[in-house]
This record gives C-alpha cells, structure tokens and sequence, in this order.
C-alpha cells in the first residue's frame, strides 16, 4: 500500500506490506480469519505452488483453483520471471513473445533442462500476462508455470506431485 497522494505530497514516504492470498486467477481474495505467521513453510497453507487450471483452448486462462500437490492438478508454479527495464511494451504480442520467451527459460530450469528450452511430449509453460499498472510501478515480475497439456489444452490433465527436475519424464499419476 502506497500512501495516499496527499500524504505523499505531505512527506510521507512509508509503504505498507500486505500479504494477500488469491484464491483464483481473478484474483479473489481468500478469507483468513487467523494469523499467516509461517504460512510459507513447509506444506504450509499459504505454500501451494499447485494448481488445477481450466483454458479455452486457444491459450487463454479461463479457471485457476489452487490445488494440495499430492492430488490430481495440472499446473505447478516454477518460478518468476522479471522482464529488463525498459519502456512498457505497448504491443500486446511483443509483451506476450516477452513473458512466453522469458517464461519457458525459468520452467526449462525448474524442470531440469539445460539451454532454456522445455522438451517434454507432457509438460510446457503458461505465464501471466505483465500489467501496464505495475510495469509503471517497476513491477515487471510474473509467475511461470509448467503445465500439463495435450495438444493446445491442459484441460483434463492431471498428475500427482511435483514436476520439478523431471525433465522429459512422465509426471507421476499422470492422465489426460
């Protein structure tokens, strides 16, 4: 939280750190009614990095629950990208080339590959798009993905467990 324009303008300069937890991809908030102190350890509740994603076939989001790694989801956060400071890129595909490029290189080495490029017949990456918002705030930062997919769509797409360091392999539980 940044101070408001007028406390800004009055010399406030502090900056107030929130953790929030999301419960989806439209960034629904989830409600917590306890403390999050240690949230991230371990199998902590915050500390899910699975997910279970619904797409439209055609490489668009369209659902995004957060799922327990040890039952059936078909998406693993592998790591965050930060895009170089520049100019926000105002071409939507020069943005989307960007995270996509960037994106598979932090899946590639998550996964255990070596040059920066997913080679798997079960795995690939998914990203979330930059904000224009954020980008003017110097957050260039988004989360990458791998994912279970066939063909276009992970949808149906299951497995059991992390993915991390399986190279080519098939995921554990794997079906779809």
């Amino acid at each position: 939280m940044l101070p408001s324009n007028a406390a800004w303008s009055g010399g406030a300069r502090w900056f107030r750190c929130d953790l929030v937890r999301y419960t989806d991809a439209n960034a629904t908030m989830f409600g917590v009614t306890n403390s999050v102190k240690s949230g991230l350890r371990g199998s902590g509740p915050l500390a899910s990095i699975c997910r279970t994603i619904t797409d439209d076939g055609h490489g668009s989001l369209t659902d995004e629950q957060l799922a327990d790694c040890t039952q059936p989801h078909n998406s693993e956060l592998a790591g965050l990208f930060t895009a170089p400071d520049l100019p926000w890129p105002s071409d939507e595909q020069a943005r989307d080339d960007l995270a996509s490029q960037g994106c598979q290189r932090v899946v590639a080495k998550y996964l255990g590959f070596s040059g920066g490029e997913v080679d798997s017949p079960y795995l690939g990456w998914g990203y979330e798009s930059f904000t224009e918002a954020q980008w003017d705030l110097g957050d260039r930062t988004i989360r990458c993905s791998a994912l279970g997919f066939h063909g276009a769509s992970s949808n149906g797409i299951r497995f059991i467990g992390s993915v991390k360091g399986l190279r080519n392999s098939k995921p554990k539980g794997w079906h779809g």
